[in-house]
């Protein structure tokens, strides 16, 4: 992953795999943190999150994203005080958008007049276009409550490749708050 111009300024290139269209059918295991690891989300208590008002956002916002996108099904998932693992499957064959529904749709279905811009952004029905608009509907809702929330830029996902990792992923998922003490998110 190097640096590359937009505009004569440097742009961070992609850490998605090029080999790889993230519109395609596929199952993915995500992380979305919070930027600098900053707890916002809750707290661990007797290996239970407790979720904060802005952990409460970030689990109906999660909740809601097949309202949004009938090509879009979720799994498996957990909120924790500074990041959100999940596992979202895309099914390709159902990729048009539903209209918008509720206030976690605010930046659904931008279209960007920009052809330089949209060259860059993320494309529709693509799994970076699902995870940045879950980030900024929950961004518009937080801070009402926190004026000084923010993403980390970028987000983690992992291919699933077979049923087998696919039950391993799960099984992390749901011991993560157990693991909190030894997590590398909470150092």
């Amino acid at each position: 992953m190097g640096k590359t111009y937009f505009r004569n300024q440097y742009r961070t290139a992609s850490i998605r795999a090029e080999w790889w269209d993230y519109r395609n059918s596929a199952i993915y295991f995500i992380t979305v943190c919070t930027k600098d690891k900053e707890i916002f989300f809750g707290k661990i208590s007797e290996s239970t999150i407790i979720l904060s008002e802005i952990g409460k956002i970030v689990n109906n916002c999660w909740l809601s994203i097949p309202e949004h996108y009938r090509f879009v099904q979720l799994d498996e998932f957990i909120v924790m005080p500074n990041h959100l693992h999940g596992i979202i499957i895309i099914n390709a064959d159902k990729l048009y958008p539903i209209e918008s529904r509720s206030s976690c749709d605010d930046y659904h279905q931008k279209v960007s007049s920009n052809i330089l811009m949209s060259d860059l952004s993320p494309k529709v029905g693509s799994l970076s276009y699902v995870v940045r608009t879950f980030k900024a509907a929950v961004t518009k809702q937080a801070t009402c409550h926190c004026d000084y929330f923010r993403w980390q830029p970028r987000f983690y996902e992992r291919i699933i490749r077979d049923a087998k990792e696919l039950e391993r992923v799960r099984i992390y998922i749901r011991n993560n708050p157990r693991n909190w003490k030894e997590d590398k998110m909470f150092k």
